[in-house]
């Protein structure tokens, strides 16, 4: 029987993760890849959710050969719930099959309806796979709003690869070349943000901003002297690379505080070594963001202002920057590698087992 990771990653990019699920586990693990999460165009969606339907089928149609299932693409698991359901589980299944990670944020009309209905009716009470929350404070959410029980809900905080030791770390940046290195800001990541608070509130801080996100469609916009917002749609992954290197600091708008998101640009942030700041009160602040040592924490309800200020703080205090980028790097370092990620997911499955 095969142990396997159903990647919406390249084979290449679960490697580390490969690696550490096996020192956890003692067992031996290989990849499926299907990769779903190219980018969000119209057309590109049509192909996304094509393959999140049919990807987990034939997964399923082949599920006696697999012992342990792990999904590094939450709505793989969803969707092998769902194919359960509806085809049921004829033969032998999985003994484990686990999720990573779950994000849930409710949606508006009757999409948001029918988007909740097919989580509960594929996730909900009384199925068997089980989900990954990069939050702990997330687990009551989805218990409440999808009905999964806390037993099947599990925390191992968050995991990448070390980006400053892969070739792509060192290309030239191909955006924004008049812009000097350690003269502008990241805004990163399509999940959960809140891009128009963030434009808004960056009018009057006289720095530059360049937001990386295929869903957002602010044109950015010019002000006096240096201050500017600018927009990429299409640079994402590796590709991006360059402008964290290159960048001040970070920073993370989150819209809604209690839905679980925004850890990946987080980590990308220490990762990086940057100084990074995100807004609160919010999950992503209150589990991963030691105030003042890791990163800065900003409070949206108190406008604009607060963020301006700490921009200021982060350019005229001596010294400032370099702790913060050289505390989240150490962070980074000893928490949140890949292959510490996979060795704790492995552990809990081998725990899981015995």
């Amino acid at each position: 029987m095969a142990n396997v990771i159903l990647s919406d990653r390249p084979a290449v990019a679960n490697e580390v993760f490969r690696r550490g699920l096996e020192a956890g586990s003692g067992e031996a693990w290989e990849t499926w890849a299907c990769v779903s999460n190219k980018g969000r165009t119209p057309g590109y969606n049509v192909i996304r959710y094509f393959k999140y339907l049919f990807f987990p089928l034939l997964v399923h149609l082949r599920r006696g050969r697999f012992s342990k299932i792990v999904a590094w693409q939450g709505f793989y698991a969803v969707q092998l719930g769902f194919w359960g359901r509806v085809l049921g589980w004829c033969g032998r299944r999985p003994d484990t099959v686990l999720g990573i990670p779950l994000i849930y944020r409710p949606k508006r009309g009757v999409t948001g309806w029918l988007y909740r209905w097919w989580l509960r009716f594929s996730a909900g009470r009384g199925r068997k796979e089980h989900y990954v929350v990069t939050a702990e404070g997330a687990k009551a959410g989805l218990e409440g709003a999808l009905g999964i029980e806390p037993e099947r809900l599990h925390c191992f905080g968050f995991g990448l690869e070390d980006a400053t030791k892969c070739p792509e770390w060192g290309a030239a940046r191909t955006r924004n070349a008049d812009w000097e290195a350690g003269s502008y800001w990241v805004a990163v990541g399509r999940s959960n943000r809140d891009y128009g608070w963030l434009e808004t509130a960056w009018r009057g801080s006289g720095e530059r901003l360049h937001i990386l996100c295929d869903e957002w469609n602010g044109k950015g916009w010019k002000g006096d002297g240096r201050e500017e917002v600018r927009v990429s749609r299409d640079l994402q992954g590796k590709a991006a690379w360059p402008e964290y290197r290159d960048a001040k600091g970070v920073v993370l708008p989150l819209a809604d505080g209690r839905v679980d998101s925004g850890v990946l640009g987080l980590l990308q942030a220490y990762m990086a070594g940057k100084p990074v700041v995100v807004t609160g009160p919010s999950l992503l602040a209150e589990e991963y963001v030691r105030d003042e040592e890791t990163g800065l924490v900003v409070h949206k309800d108190e406008g604009g202002a607060t963020l301006r200020a700490t921009l200021e703080r982060v350019e005229r205090e001596a010294g400032l920057a370099e702790r913060l980028g050289t505390t989240a790097r150490r962070e980074y370092e000893e928490k949140y590698s890949e292959f510490e990620y996979g060795r704790r997911v492995g552990e809990w499955i081998k725990g899981k087992g015995a």
